[in-house]
Parts: C-alpha cells; structure tokens; sequence
C-alpha cells in the first residue's frame, strides 16, 4: 500500500508540474535550446521496459556492473540513455543506457553478455537543452524543445538521448546534469 501511494504521488506531483508548465508556456523562451550535429559513437549498451524511473536506476546498476570488467580502467566513458518509446510513458519506460566508448577503445564482449555493443548514428539535427534535476522533471525541458521544434517548422525524428555531463551520483540524482537531445528534421508540409 505504501508503495502504491508513492506511486500515486509521484503521478499527482507529475501533474502539478504539467499544469504549472502548461500555464506559463505563453513566456516561454529558447534561449537555451541549440542546434547541432553529433557525431557517430561505439555505445556499449542494456536496454529494457522498465516499471518507472526508479527501475531505470537499477538499470543504471546493473550496466555498471556488466560493463566494469570492460571498459579499459582508468576511463570514465559518458553514460548516455535513449528513449525508444515514441511517447512520453510514465510506467511502461523503453529505455536504453549505454556507455559512449572512445574511438580505438576495442571491446570484446563475452558470449553470454546481457550487454550489446552498437553503433549510436552520426545525426546531422539535434535540438539539444541541459537539464539539472530528477528525470522525473524531464518533461519540462522536452516541452520546451518540442515547443522550439515546432516554433522553427521542423519535427522529431527519432528517439531522444539524456547525455550525463558528469556520471550520475543514484543516490542524488536531483543533481544529475544531463544534456536532453532530440534528433530533428524539417516538417513536412
């Protein structure tokens, strides 16, 4: 029961933040919302449908611990979380995170590995905004990009990433920074 009504209020709160952002969006300013390219990577990564936000931690855990004896000591590669749902969804989450590996670090995964090793595409459009906070209040940026998308007569093309300026602390991810991407193109008419 008390987790239910953690859930409840984290809905609740969720809400309330909707509401407030919803009413002050007639002074809404881009200023911090750029334009840019980035470049192809090598992305060590688990992806899975999580429950909730709290969840995705544990995701960023076990990541931590499949890619420990991996990735060359010493290193402190950028963690990066894509987004494949194609709507925002509070409890039914399609997350990836992975690890953005430098060019030539070579790694070489076990054949029981939960982990892959990809390719994250070079995108030549990504509206990009930080952030600094809980996930939970993500939505707030990703409105503000939206909102410049539209603004500029373009569109989203493809799943979102968060890209941790600094590796996140889990036990205080109210100060986690993290660069919000959005791939995007021209709208069609």
């Amino acid at each position: 029961m008390e987790q239910s009504l953690a859930a409840e209020s984290q809905r609740l709160h969720a809400l309330e933040m909707r509401i407030a952002q919803l009413e002050s969006e007639g002074a809404m300013v881009f200023d911090d919302v750029v334009v840019r390219a980035e470049p192809r990577r090598e992305f060590l990564s688990l992806r899975r449908t999580v429950p909730s936000f709290g969840a995705a931690r544990e995701l960023i855990r076990e990541l931590r611990t499949h890619a420990r004896s991996l990735v060359p000591k010493g290193r402190s590669p950028t963690l990066i979380a894509i987004a494949h749902s194609p709507q925002f969804e509070q409890d039914e989450i399609d997350v990836e995170f992975g690890y953005a590996l430098d060019d030539g670090v070579g790694v070489e995964l076990p054949n029981c590995s939960a982990l892959t090793l990809r390719e994250l595409e070079s995108l030549e459009r990504m509206a990009v905004c930080v952030r600094v906070g809980l996930p939970e209040h993500a939505h707030l940026v990703t409105a503000k990009i939206g909102c410049f998308v539209a603004a500029n007569g373009d569109q989203l093309a493809g799943p979102s990433r968060e890209v941790f300026l600094q590796p996140p602390d889990l036990e205080r991810m109210h100060e986690a920074v993290v660069e919000m991407q959005f791939p995007i193109q021209a709208a069609r008419p």
